[in-house]
C-alpha cells in the first residue's frame, strides 16, 4: 500500500512537471515509476545546483556592485555643493560640477572622477593615494588643498594652496610636480608650471554654500574651517544626524546656529568662543 501511494506520488511530480514544460527534452526509455522517479531525482538535483550557482553569484555580486559609483551633481546656480567623504576629504562643487566616487574607497588607494570645476581638501593618508580622474589629466595626492578649473574649452588648470600635488597628462603621460603657492596649466606644448600671483589665488565666488544629506558634525567641521572668531561644537550623540542645509556665503556663526537648531529642533548655547549645539 505504501509503495502503491509513493508511485503515485511520484506519477503526480512527474505530471505538473511535465505540464509545466521543464522535462520538454527528457525522454524515458520506458514509463515506469522507478524511471519517473530517476528523472525528478535528476530534475531536483540540477535545481539545487542551480540555487547553489545564484547563492555563489549573490556572496560575490555584492563586492562588485560596492565599487559601483555614487554621483554628487551641482545643479544650481551661484551655489558651491559640500560634501565629506568616507575618509574625511572636503568637495567643494562649483555650480555644474558632478563628482563621481565609491562609497568605500579601497585599501590602498582612494579614487575620484571630476567633471567641472571643484576645490578639494585632501585628508592626509600616506599609505593611501588620493587619486582625481579628470578628461585631460590624473591628479595624485598625499594630502593637500587645492582648487581645479576643468570646465568647457578653457585649459585644464589646478592651483595648490597647501601641500604637493602631481599632476599627469593622459595624452603622452607627461608629470610634474605642484607645490604649495603654484599653479600648473594644460596648454598645447605640454604641462606649464608657474607661481601664483596674490591676485590668482583660489576663491569662493558662490553666493551660497549648500550641503546635501550631510551629517551635523562634517557639517560644523568644514564650516568651522571659515570661521575666524567663534566655532560650532555639537555633542557627540548628535553628530551623526544628516540633514540638507543653505547658506549664504558670510553667515555669522550666531545665525548657522539659529537655522541649524531650528531645521532639527535643537538648541545653542554660547561658551566662551564656542556655540555649543544639543538637545
Amino acid at each position: 500500500m505504501h509503495k502503491i501511494k509513493t508511485d503515485r506520488a511520484w506519477e503526480q511530480v512527474y505530471a505538473r512537471l511535465e505540464q509545466d514544460g521543464l522535462l520538454t527534452d527528457i525522454r524515458p526509455a520506458r514509463s515506469s515509476a522507478g524511471s519517473r522517479k530517476q528523472i525528478v531525482s535528476w530534475v531536483a538535483a540540477a535545481a539545487a545546483l542551480c540555487i547553489s550557482l545564484i547563492s555563489v553569484f549573490h556572496l560575490v555580486w555584492p563586492k562588485e556592485a560596492e565599487r559601483a559609483l555614487l554621483t554628487m551633481q551641482n545643479t544650481e546656480d551661484a551655489t558651491t555643493l559640500i560634501t565629506t567623504l568616507e575618509d574625511g576629504s572636503i568637495v567643494y562643487l562649483a555650480e555644474d560640477a558632478a563628482l563621481h566616487y565609491p562609497e568605500h574607497f579601497e585599501a590602498d588607494k582612494r579614487e575620484v572622477v571630476l567633471e567641472g570645476n571643484a576645490q578639494f581638501d585632501i585628508s592626509g593618508n600616506k599609505t593611501r593615494p588620493f587619486y582625481i580622474d579628470t578628461r585631460e589629466v590624473q591628479v595624485e595626492v598625499l594630502g593637500t588643498s587645492f582648487q581645479i578649473r576643468n570646465e568647457g574649452d578653457m585649459p585644464f588648470e589646478l592651483v595648490v594652496t597647501r601641500g604637493e600635488v602631481k599632476v599627469t597628462a593622459k595624452d603622452n603621460r607627461e608629470s610634474c610636480l605642484v607645490k604649495a603657492g603654484e599653479k600648473v596649466q594644460l596648454l598645447p606644448d605640454g604641462l606649464w608650471v608657474s607661481f601664483v600671483d596674490n591676485d590668482e589665488q583660489p576663491r569662493d565666488a558662490s553666493r551660497y554654500i549648500r550641503f546635501k544629506d550631510e551629517k551635523l558634525g562634517d557639517v560644523l567641521h568644514v564650516l568651522n574651517k571659515s570661521l575666524p572668531d567663534t566655532s560650532l561644537a555639537v555633542d557627540p550623540s548628535l553628530a551623526d544626524k544628516v540633514f540638507t542645509v543653505t547658506f549664504e556665503s558670510h553667515t555669522s556663526p550666531e545665525e548657522i546656529a539659529e537655522v541649524i537648531c531650528a531645521g532639527l529642533g535643537l538648541r545653542h548655547v554660547k561658551e566662551n568662543d564656542t556655540i555649543r549645539l544639543m538637545n
